[in-house]
């Protein structure tokens, strides 16, 4: 179902797909329920949240946002407010992508061993792997370069980098690391 068609769907079935994309994001905000499904708190009583001010933009310090985030497990409440909006950034570029609750998009949220650098995300499209990369702004030129290594050491065969701020998003592709990667803006806010 398209966003459009989505958006234009009966109230129980706009709630049952944000339901079914909280629990493959594990964090959604009140900003991307109206964006993505027309939905505002109030229809999602009963789903586990917390509000928070939030920081987006990691250059922007004067820039705070109030979001209402969404959660898929109760610890996931006591998570810091940037562990939060990190992972509603993540799914941000799940839902520019287009990528489906059903597609092969796992998010990593544990270290592995041996490996330093993982990305926030992996989607497997069946004949190649992308890496997910969620940036505010604060990672500097060395651990990005250090990353997008580690992504291609790891047989990544693509790299999609989102980033909340136009100015960072043109910084990213300055880069040249980043000519054969796509950077999108990405605001889950």
């Amino acid at each position: 179902m398209t966003r459009a068609h989505l958006r234009a769907a009966p109230l129980d079935a706009r709630r049952e797909a944000f339901v079914q994309a909280l629990e493959m994001d594990g964090v959604l905000s009140s900003q991307q329920a109206w964006r993505h499904y027309a939905l505002i708190p109030n229809d999602l009583a009963g789903v586990r949240s917390t509000d928070r001010t939030a920081q987006p933009v990691h250059s922007q310090p004067g820039l705070m946002v109030q979001s209402r985030l969404f959660v898929s497990t109760a610890r996931r409440k006591s998570w810091a407010t940037t562990t939060l909006t990190h992972a509603a950034g993540v799914a941000e570029i799940r839902h520019l992508l287009g990528v489906g609750a059903d597609a092969d998009w796992r998010i990593e949220t544990t270290v592995r061993r041996g490996i330093r650098h993982q990305p926030d995300a992996v989607w497997d499209r069946g004949f190649y792997l992308c890496a997910v990369e969620y940036d505010t702004g604060s990672y500097r030129t060395d651990l990005i370069r250090a990353k997008l290594g580690a992504y291609q050491d790891n047989r990544m065969d693509e790299v999609i980098w989102g980033a909340p701020s136009p100015r960072r998003c043109r910084n990213l592709e300055a880069l040249p690391e980043f000519r054969d990667f796509r950077v999108l803006q990405t605001r889950w806010f």
